[in-house]
C-alpha cells in the first residue's frame, strides 16, 4: 500500500476531528474530539500512528481524563513524557481527597469522571505543553499546597505557557480561581462559569493580562475590577451570558472602546450602554433580537464585520426590521450569521437582495449556534470552531 503524505493524512484527520452532536439541535456546538474515530485511525498503518497520535491526545476531555490516568500508571514514568506532551487542552473535575497512593485513597465511582488533586498534580507535572485547563471542582477545594510544591521544584514541573483557563465548577467560596491565576501569570483568555462570592486576594496585584473575559453568571463588581486591573491594553472580547449590574457595567464600558468581539445572551438597558462604548468593534454577536429596549442600530460603530443572531431565540413578535437596518447602514459589515427562522420572516427577501447588493454574505444554519470556539487571538472574525486554531496553540516560547 502506497503512503499518503503526512499533509494529506493531517487534512483527513482534521476533517474528522471533532466528535460533532449527532444532528440533534444544540445551541452550542461541541469542541470535543471523536476520539474513537482519531484511534481507529492511529491503527492503519505506521505512517497514520504519530498524526493520529497528535490529535488523539490533544484534547483529554472530562470523561477520558481518569480512565488516561489509569492506564498511564501502570507505564513507566518515560511513557508519560512521549504521550502527555501531546496534550493541549484538559478537562478536569476535582474531588476533594488527596490520594497518596495509599491503599485507603479514593476511587473514583466508575460512572463519574472524578479526578483526585494528587492526580490533578501528576496532569500538570507531564502536560508540559498544556494551552487550555477547563476545571471544575465538588465542594471548597485549595489548591495551595499543590501549587505550591509545583513551584518550589528544582526544574519547572507545570506548564509555563498556559493561556486559557475556565472554570466550569466550583463552590461560591472556593479559591481555586485566584489560586490558578496567581501560579498561571500566563492566562490571557478567561471563563467563569460559575458564581463566585470569596473576595480576591488583597496582597498580590494582578500579572495575567487578559484577551477574552467570559461570564457565564454576572461576578461582583470587586471581583470584575480585580480581573481586569491589568488588561486597559488587552482585553478583546468579552462574554456576557448573565445581565450585568450597573457597577459592572460601568466598569465594562471604561473597556469597550478596545473591544472587537461583544457576545450578550440577554439584553437590558446597562448592556446596551457597554454596547455604546464600544466604538472600535468588529463583532457582535445577540442570542435573540432585543424588545426592551430595542437595538439602537443608528449608534453601532461603523467597524463592524460580523453580526450574529440566533433569531429563534427572539420574541415570538420581533420581526426583523432593526437587522434590515443594520446591513444597509453599516459600511463594512462583510459576514450576517443567522438560523432558518431569519428565512421565515416577510422582509427576509428584501434582506437578501439589500445583502447582495452590498456584497454582505448571508449564513443560514437550521438552528443557529452560540461561539465556542477555541481560545486563540483574532485576526479575523468569526474566529470559527476549526483546527486551523491548534496551529496558534501548538507554538510555544523558545
Amino acid at each position: 500500500m502506497t503512503a499518503l503524505p503526512v499533509e494529506i493524512i493531517f487534512a483527513i484527520l482534521e476533517h474528522v476531528y471533532y466528535r460533532g452532536n449527532s444532528g440533534r439541535p444544540v445551541l452550542i456546538l461541541s469542541r470535543e474530539p471523536d476520539h474513537t474515530t482519531l484511534s481507529a485511525c492511529s491503527l492503519i498503518s505506521s505512517t497514520w500512528l504519530a498524526p493520529s497520535r497528535t490529535l488523539l491526545y490533544n484534547h483529554i476531555t472530562e470523561y477520558a481524563a481518569p480512565r488516561l490516568m489509569k492506564a498511564l500508571k501502570r507505564c513507566r514514568r518515560e511513557r508519560w513524557n512521549d504521550l502527555m506532551k501531546y496534550v493541549r487542552i484538559l478537562d478536569l473535575s476535582l474531588v476533594y481527597q488527596y490520594d497518596m497512593g495509599s491503599s485507603n485513597s479514593y476511587q473514583p465511582a466508575t460512572d463519574r469522571p472524578d479526578i483526585t488533586q494528587y492526580e490533578f498534580e501528576l496532569f500538570m507535572k507531564y502536560c508540559s505543553n498544556l494551552y487550555e485547563l477547563r476545571i471544575g471542582a465538588s465542594g471548597i477545594i485549595s489548591l495551595q499546597p499543590i501549587l505550591t510544591k509545583l513551584r518550589t521544584s528544582t526544574h519547572p514541573l507545570y506548564p509555563t505557557c498556559l493561556r486559557a483557563l475556565h472554570i466550569s465548577q466550583c463552590s461560591v467560596q472556593s479559591p481555586i480561581l485566584y489560586e490558578l491565576l496567581g501560579f498561571f501569570p500566563t492566562v490571557k483568555f478567561l471563563t467563569v462559569g460559575v458564581e463566585i462570592a470569596v473576595h480576591p486576594p488583597t496582597n498580590a496585584a494582578t500579572k495575567f493580562q487578559l484577551y477574552e473575559l467570559s461570564m457565564y453568571r454576572t461576578l461582583p463588581y470587586e471581583i470584575s475590577l480585580w480581573l481586569l486591573s491589568n488588561s486597559r491594553d488587552s482585553l478583546r472580547i468579552v462574554e456576557l451570558r448573565d445581565l450585568p449590574s450597573v457597577r459592572v457595567s460601568k466598569l465594562l464600558q471604561e473597556y469597550g472602546s478596545q473591544l472587537h468581539s461583544f457576545r450578550t445572551m440577554k439584553y437590558n438597558i446597562h448592556t446596551a450602554m457597554i454596547l455604546r462604548s464600544c466604538t472600535n468593534l468588529r463583532e457582535l454577536i445577540f442570542l435573540g433580537l432585543p424588545s426592551v429596549p430595542t437595538l439602537s442600530v443608528q449608534e453601532l460603530p461603523p467597524t463592524l464585520e460580523h453580526f450574529s443572531l440566533v433569531h429563534r431565540h427572539s420574541e415570538p413578535n420581533v420581526g426583523i426590521t432593526d437587522v434590515l437596518m443594520l446591513v444597509r447602514t453599516l459600511p463594512n459589515l462583510k459576514l450576517l450569521d443567522s438560523d432558518e427562522k431569519l428565512k421565515y420572516d416577510s422582509q427576509y427577501e428584501l434582506l437578501e437582495e439589500i445583502c447582495i447588493k452590498k456584497g454582505i454574505d448571508i449564513k443560514i444554519s437550521e438552528y443557529g449556534n452560540w461561539p465556542n470556539d477555541e481560545p486563540v487571538e483574532a485576526s479575523t472574525f468569526p474566529r470559527r470552531l476549526t483546527t486551523f486554531n491548534f496551529r496558534s496553540m501548538n507554538q510555544f516560547p523558545t
